[in-house]
């Protein structure tokens, strides 16, 4: 996908696709209950926290009457990544917080040397480049002749009217999981035939 073009419904833009989050959550074999970094139009899991509730602010057990925690989550990226992803990992030593992050495979950063690597429980890497958004936002853009580019210029868009057609993500993606058990960490490949 073209990083460059601004797009109007940037919260649907990363979405995590339904197939992707159901994959995921069929080869860890969990049963997600809560989403604590959410949309309530893009949310995955029947309990979620949205950016006005503020997930560090909000207590999990609280947000689910207490029942044990298995969270999925797709935070947002950039500078504030780093504090989302630690946050979770704080929580998944909580008793009963089992929980998977999907994020980019960014191996070269201190995010992933000095927080992931010591305190994952699993690292597993996605076979191929997924493709975000929700299906709505596809919609748009196969709408839209021309989009309008970082510096304001009027761009033509290559999928205008190809229906169907998605563009993958610009970059590889990982899940990590986060149980608190500290027995060690294991890596692993996620491979869902429809990633390109």
């Amino acid at each position: 996908m073209n990083n460059q073009i601004l797009f109007s419904s940037r919260n649907q833009q990363w979405a995590t696709r339904t197939s992707d989050f159901l994959n995921i959550q069929e080869a860890l074999g969990r049963k997600y209950n809560l989403d604590p970094c959410a949309e309530a139009e893009t949310a995955k899991c029947p309990i979620y926290i949205t950016k006005e509730e503020d997930t560090f602010n909000t207590g999990w057990f609280r947000k689910t009457n207490g029942s044990a925690i298995q969270y999925f989550s797709n935070p947002p990226y950039g500078r504030d990544m780093p504090k989302f992803v630690e946050h979770f990992m704080e929580q998944s030593k909580k008793d009963g917080i089992v929980g998977d992050v999907l994020i980019p495979a960014r191996t070269d950063t201190k995010l992933f040397h000095d927080i992931i690597l010591p305190n994952a429980s699993k690292i597993s890497f996605i076979k191929g480049r997924l493709t975000f958004g929700t299906d709505e936002y596809w919609e748009w853009i196969w709408e839209q002749p021309t989009m309008i580019d970082i510096n304001g210029t009027n761009k033509v868009n290559t999928l205008y009217g190809k229906h169907g057609k998605m563009n993958p993500a610009p970059f590889p993606s990982m899940v990590i999981s986060f149980n608190g058990d500290g027995k060690g960490l294991e890596f692993g490949t996620l491979d869902f035939k429809e990633n390109k």
